[in-house]
């Protein structure tokens, strides 16, 4: 998959409608690149009439990726007992793989081989 040029701007604006965001803006370029190569293996290639879809898409997946960085794999955790549970990667990877499906599908951009019921 080629580099998509997305800015913070874009991020702030579009996918957050002007308000709060999740990804900081110095962390914003390093999450896209991520979010591009996990993109990239789910079979995705390029289209430039859908570069918007795949922004957003992108964008999304970047703040999933931050989140589940910044939790450090933790899925549950008690305080008085002190019980931590950690979420398997695959759950990461299919919450992205979803995000994928929901905002691509429609495009025809997504490899035919990726399983949509994931």
């Amino acid at each position: 998959m080629q580099k998509i040029d997305i800015s913070f701007a874009f991020y702030y604006n579009e996918l957050c409608c002007g308000g709060e965001t999740t990804l900081p803006a110095e962390e914003f370029e390093k999450y896209i690149r991520r979010a591009e190569n996990v993109l990239g293996g789910f079979g995705v290639s390029y289209c430039g009439s859908f570069d918007r879809e795949i922004k957003l898409c992108l964008c999304e997946m970047a703040e999933l990726m931050y989140l589940e960085e910044k939790r450090q794999g933790i899925k549950a955790e008690t305080i008085d007992g002190y019980s931590v549970t950690f979420a398997e990667k695959q759950n990461a990877n299919n919450e992205l793989l979803k995000v994928a499906l929901r905002r691509l599908e429609k495009s025809g951009l997504m490899y035919a081989g990726v399983d949509a019921h994931a």
